[in-house]
């Protein structure tokens, strides 16, 4: 027995508990920022997204890249069409620093150039081109910095002007110019909105000077009437509205609703479409004198529109996080065309549903989704095309749920388990843009909402039919902000409830009727100042220890992680980088001393002792998690949304186990092995051997891919059932080390059948076969070892290997385990490969050699060999069993090849063996003839040179067959593969040809 261990190089070692798994499987989500049609060519399109801009040819049926020219990640967004040359095409955009402005494609989105020359202001956000004189390009800029306003280009966009804005005195408009529009008859005639602030202007010089003409609302959509331009439609946040004379009046067309935009149908400008932030389709037949609602908001919130340059049935219209919808029956039904687009699943809010553990979650824009099977599948529960601000579900009763939603702006409610969703009977008063909603753990009725910027807090006890202001918040000291971020509820006494503010944590105590201020907490050193507690903190979430309520956690904006343990009376940081933000902590439902923090830019860390310590567990998952949960039926799971990459999982199971702990799992556990076991065997399918180090333990396992024998590895994986045994179905692992050499134990069939042998390593034994049946057998070394079924010597489990014939002399290795024989669990050896034996004559090398399964697997046959069954032509049978391989031709002559590879030791003597028939009659001797080859390198070109053949079988009478035997000489291989072939030829047209194949045999003929 030899047993050697050399450690050459050791590499870092990666912390295996803190890998993440992608669990989007079900999700969908998608953001698309614009569309525009090819007005010469309808079947081509383009959409901008985060990720560039993307190409249809075939109508949206499928989406190519093409965004050669932008920056890596453009972000891009509005994108307008030359009207008079659709090659031509402007997209806003950011560059390498992730400042917007124009680009422009001369060759269909070929190539993009930014065109910014002479725009010193970093935020373009609207684009338009004239149409009466396609060299004039106006683009505008959102609020923010200096040298904002309205940019003109009278040359293509190669350069800019700025032509207003709030440092050019007199030009009547400030840095907010977008959406802007141009009149398509006169290009000195342009409109714009702000989209910030309330306001429509209008310039008819150019854009050097402008009038505002509404200032009612927040405009976000223009639209010029191509054939009578005095008609002006302009929408926006809670209307829409028309202007018959240029802009210089409105009336309102439709009021509480909020849109996006609004567009004219290129060949009919009667019809028009407008898209509703919740409010679905609407659609006028008159010019917008009149409009109708042609598709609801219970799916989608609709942004930007596009029309058919010659079909008005026919729209585009962009989804809030569900991508392009086309439809083509005026906007009453839709389908989706994203194929070939780049997901975005942008994870808002997530819960775990007491009871039976489903994790939700809600999808922004696009609705909540549920999972029953911890991730690897979602279902869609109920379409919610809203930005979420607040979801969670009751503990008493998991069937109630509540969430708050821009843009919806009200309470709403679930009953059913988040199917169906309706407003509460009443809503809060003052309160707009609701920020966060909590739920009584005991009384789904009993509800707290506070409102963005709102300094009410409101509460619920009868479910939502009535509410009542509870609290008056006071404005942040920096900013004013009066903002109740997040609401937490005590689980262990839900009278207690805390409030995440702008400024400081509050408390009450009695319910919600009365609050405490509490001790705040600090930016601290972001700021250049001490970590100490000041009253100018931004807090964004407390969460509670459900074992020690009086222990709080608090995640603040620029501030880190901070800790009370005392109900909030006092704080000290637990967790900083230099001004991090943190989303929330989670507690571990097994420890209570065991945290997690989610936070932005640093992924997740972790701590077992309260926060005192931490470790990093951002590995594989998204540096921006929005917030963590844990599996309730598997607590070794957590989950993660991940930004805008959907939810995260880490793989659960247990974690540091040893070798015998992992065997001892039940079938389908999944575990991280706290040895770092070395790989003593491995086989090119994968499977393999991990051992410890000292030789005692090991385990079988697959799917070790590319490490090789002598790696010593970290590694996770789920254990499964073999018969009696376990092995490692591995799901990740990684280096540790390499060269650690070992060798097989060499060990007699005794010593292994006692109770006290080592289990799971590599091992040799030797012997003859003393019984044998499919896919096992025993070999007996003499040393007198029973097992207690009557069978001398040791069980070999052949997995996958052909059968070894009694009175065969075998050298054996394998993994040592335990199998079932005759109703007993008894030791044995598992071989994966005939690489592993070593043996004096084997039974045979080739699978399905006898021609009985019905198929030719795993040969290879020309198409004129057929399997044949039974009695056959000149009443042939097969030379045993009932198949066999035949070839005839009548009249007609056939040539090919069979060939299997073999799996075989290299170095060693092999002769493959043939069973051959032949028949011929009205032709000549030669007519019909079979011969055996082997390639000892393993090639399939029976051509090759390397072949080495046995003669020709034929048969010199006419009409007379029988079976002969034929072989090749000895064949020494070189290679873990040789080849057989059997090859049939027939030479002429005429008479009768048969060819027959049975009983093929590769056979090794020495020890090495």
């Amino acid at each position: 027995m030899r047993f050697v261990v050399v450690c050459l190089l050791i590499l870092s070692c990666p912390s295996f508990a803190v890998d993440w798994e992608v669990a989007n499987s079900g999700l969908v989500g998608y953001t698309v920022a614009d569309i525009a049609i090819d007005q010469s060519n309808p079947n081509i399109l383009y959409c901008s997204t985060k990720a560039g801009v993307y190409k249809s040819t075939d109508g949206g049926a499928s989406w190519v890249k093409s965004s050669s020219g932008l920056a890596t990640v453009p972000y891009a967004g509005q994108l307008c069409m030359d009207p008079t040359n659709s090659a031509r095409i402007y997209v806003q955009a950011a560059d390498a620093s992730g400042y917007r402005y124009v680009w422009r494609t001369d060759n269909a989105a070929g190539y993009w150039h930014q065109k910014s020359s002479g725009i010193n202001h970093p935020w373009i956000r609207g684009i338009t081109v004239s149409k009466s004189n396609p060299n004039i390009v106006y683009c505008g800029t959102i609020i923010g910095g200096d040298n904002g306003g309205c940019y003109r280009s009278d040359n293509y966009g190669d350069n800019w002007t700025q032509t207003a804005g709030s440092d050019i005195p007199g030009s009547g408009l400030e840095n907010d110019c977008t959406p802007v529009v141009v009149d398509p008859t006169d290009p000195n005639r342009v409109y714009c909105g702000r989209s910030y602030y309330v306001g429509f202007l209008k310039s008819t010089d150019g854009g050097y000077h402008w009038t505002w003409t509404d200032v009612s609302y927040v405009v976000r959509g223009i639209a010029v009437n191509p054939d009578n331009p005095a008609r002006v439609i302009a929408c926006g946040e809670g209307k829409l509205r028309l202007s018959t004379n240029y802009g210089d009046t409105f009336v309102d067309k439709i009021t509480g609703i909020s849109f996006q935009a609004v567009v004219h149908a290129p060949s009919d400008s009667n019809i028009v479409y407008a898209t509703a932030t919740s409010g679905g389709i609407w659609k006028s037949t008159n010019a917008g004198d009149s409009w109708s609602q042609v598709s609801g908001s219970e799916l989608y919130s609709y942004s930007r529109v596009a029309v058919h340059p010659t079909n008005p049935d026919i729209i585009y219209c962009i989804t809030s996080g569900r991508g392009i919808a086309r439809s083509t029956d005026g906007g009453h039904t839709f389908t989706f065309l994203n194929s070939g687009l780049p997901t975005e699943i942008a994870v808002g809010y997530m819960d775990v549903q007491p009871g039976t553990g489903a994790v939700y979650v809600f999808v922004n824009y696009v609705g909540l989704y549920r999972t029953f099977d911890e991730g690897a599948s979602w279902q869609f529960v109920s379409a919610m095309p809203d930005f979420p601000k607040g979801f969670e579900i009751c503990r008493s009763n998991p069937s109630v749920m509540y969430y708050v939603a821009w843009p919806v702006d009200k309470v709403m409610k679930s009953t059913d388990g988040g199917f169906t969703w309706a407003p509460t009977p009443t809503q809060p008063d003052a309160v707009n843009y609701y920020e966060c909603v909590a739920v009584d753990p005991t009384n789904p009725n009993r509800v707290f909402v506070a409102g963005e910027n709102t300094d009410k807090v409101y509460r619920t006890t009868d479910g939502g039919q009535t509410w009542q202001a509870v609290h008056t918040l006071t404005p942040s000291p920096d900013w004013g902000n009066k903002t109740c971020w997040n609401i937490t509820i005590d689980p262990t006494n839900p009278q207690r409830v805390y409030l995440a503010t702008y400024n400081h944590p509050w408390r009450s105590d009695d319910g919600g009727n009365t609050w405490v201020m509490q001790d705040t907490l600090h930016y601290g050193v972001y700021y250049g100042q001490p970590p100490v507690l000041k009253d100018t903190s931004f807090v964004r979430k407390i969460d509670i220890d459900p074992v020690s309520p009086n222990i709080l956690y608090a995640s603040t904006q620029w501030g880190g992680t901070w800790k009370s343990t005392d109900y909030g009376d006092h704080w000290v940081r637990i967790w900083d980088m230099g001004g991090s933000i943190t989303n929330n902590t989670l507690i571990d439902s097994r420890d209570h001393n065991t945290i997690y923090i989610s936070t932005v830019g640093s992924g997740v860390k972790k701590s077992t002792n309260g926060g005192a310590t931490w470790t990093d567990m951002s590995s594989g998952g998204e540096l921006y998690p929005s917030v963590l949960r844990q599996s309730l039926t598997n607590p070794s799971r957590l989950y993660q949304g991940a930004g805008t990459q959907g939810v995260y999982r880490t793989p659960g199971g247990s974690w540091g186990l040893t070798i015998d702990q992992a065997k001892a799992l039940p079938d389908g556990a999944y575990c991280l092995l706290a040895e770092d076991p070395i790989v003593s065997l491995k086989y090119p399918e994968g499977w393999g051997c991990l051992e410890n180090a000292n030789r005692l333990r090991g385990i079988r396992a697959t799917n070790l891919g590319s490490f090789n024998v002598g790696d010593k590895l970290r590694v996770r994986g789920t254990i499964k059932a073999d018969e009696a045994d376990k092995y490692m179905q591995v799901d990740k692992a990684a280096l540790v080390s390499t060269a650690n050499e070992i060798m097989p134990l060499s060990m007699n069939t005794k010593a292994i059948n006692e109770p006290t042998a080592p289990s799971g390593i590599l091992s040799r034994v030797w012997g003859t076969v003393s019984h044998s049946g499919s896919g096992w057998c025993y070999l007996d070394d003499g040393s007198g070892a029973v097992d207690g079924t009557g069978k001398e010597g040791l069980k070999i489990r052949l997995d996958g290997v052909p059968q070894l014939e009694p009175a065969t002399f075998a050298v054996v290795e394998g993994v040592l385990g335990k199998s079932l024989q005759d109703g007993r669990t008894v030791p044995c050896l598992t071989v994966h490969s005939l690489n592993s034996i070593l043996i004096g004559t084997i039974g045979n090398y080739l699978l399905n050699p006898e021609f009985e399964s019905g198929n030719f697997y795993p040969w290879n046959a020309t198409a004129s060999a057929q399997l044949v069954n039974g009695t056959w032509y000149f009443s042939i049978s097969a030379h045993s069993g009932t198949g066999f391989v035949g070839i005839y031709g009548n009249y007609a002559n056939y040539s090919g090849i069979l060939y299997q590879q073999a799996e075989v030791k290299p170095g060693r003597n092999y002769r493959a063996t043939l069973w051959s028939r032949v028949l011929h009659g009205g032709n000549n001797q030669d007519s019909a003839m079979n011969r055996i080859g082997i390639d000892p390198t393993g090639g399939t070109d029976p051509t090759s040179p390397k072949v080495i053949w046995s003669d020709w079988d034929s048969q010199p009478a006419w009409y007379y067959s029988e079976w002969k035997q034929i072989s090749t000489p000895a064949v020494v291989c070189w290679d873990t593969k040789c080849t057989v072939f059997l090859e049939y030829k027939q030479q002429n047209t005429s008479g009768w040809h048969i060819n027959c194949f049975d009983d093929a045999k590769l056979e090794a003929l020495t020890l090495p």
